[in-house]
């Protein structure tokens, strides 16, 4: 039998910095996204009425919905033939009562200069959910929190990914990108490696896309019972609880989701300076001098 892990009793809550606007940006919007585009307008609506922010929502996604999309995605026959972005953002815009901008493209690392607001990019919170399967988009994404992010920047990546059956939630990021303090109290943790370091195989061309099957589509592999209907509802459930958690409980106190439907399991691991050192050990001040030091 193995020993049961209690981490947990040791995780820091995650802590972002409080700022009056705050960017939600979506990108991709099909398997997973499609059924997480809901969470993200009502957790906008939340902030925005609960606690008087200013919200910017952003829907990116250059594809447009066919009809095998609508037995895995979170689309209707009726929206067959429009762009996913577009038709997302005026469903869940109209139904919430918030500006949802769609983007009918793929993602660029230059995602500021569309935006017209630019005070609020480089001023604001801006919280990037990934919900790509290539590791061309997410190439992209690491570039916007790295290349992209200015000084003062506070940027997130909350990364979805999924195989057949399985699927992992990733959230990373930085209040302030020259900041390298990680735990400026023991209890408070207010960096986190992003998902690209925690898993740099997310970046390798051919590792992160789904494994071929007959040149068969996700929609087609689903409907063969290769993939689960079900699984990007999963994925998407486990990502707008983290999003929910990290913005209005702000309750977050891990930063890795595992789930295999198959055996029926999940795990999370824990925010512990211990687990994160193996990140950050020699490249960021893992809690400041005058706190306890880490054993």
């Amino acid at each position: 039998m193995q020993p049961l892990n209690l981490d947990f009793l040791e995780a820091a809550t995650l802590r972002l910095i409080e700022r009056d606007s705050i960017s939600l940006v979506l990108v991709g919007c099909g398997g997973s996204g499609s059924w997480l585009a809901p969470t993200a307008v009502r957790t906008a609506r939340l902030l925005i009425e609960k606690f008087g922010k200013t919200v910017r929502v952003v829907f990116v996604d250059p594809d447009t919905v066919e009809p095998k999309n609508c037995y895995r995605q979170n689309f209707a026959e009726f929206e067959v033939g429009r762009n996913k972005a577009e038709s997302l953002a005026l469903r869940y815009g109209l139904a919430w009562g918030v500006d949802v901008l769609a983007l009918p493209q793929a993602f660029d690392a230059d995602l500021d200069k569309l935006l017209e607001d630019e005070r609020q990019t480089y001023y604001g919170l801006s919280v990037v959910i990934g919900c790509v399967d290539n590791s061309k988009a997410r190439t992209e994404l690491h570039r916007y929190l790295t290349e992209k992010a200015g000084y003062g920047s506070a940027r997130w990546w909350l990364d979805c990914g999924n195989d057949k059956h399985s699927g992992q939630v990733l959230v990373g990021g930085f209040n302030n990108k020259l900041d390298t303090t990680v735990f400026p109290l023991p209890d408070y943790c207010v960096r986190l490696p992003l998902p690209s370091e925690q898993h740099p195989e997310l970046l390798i061309p051919g590792t992160a896309e789904p494994e071929p099957d007959a040149a068969l589509s996700c929609a087609d592999l689903a409907l063969r019972g290769a993939q689960g209907l079900a699984v990007n509802q999963m994925v998407a459930a486990i990502a707008g609880d983290t999003l929910l958690r990290m913005l209005v409980y702000k309750n977050l106190g891990h930063f890795q989701t595992y789930f295999d439907q198959t055996s029926g399991s999940m795990r999370s691991t824990p925010i512990t300076a211990r687990i994160l050192q193996k990140y950050f050990a020699g490249s960021a001040e893992m809690i400041e001098e005058d706190n306890e030091e880490i054993e």
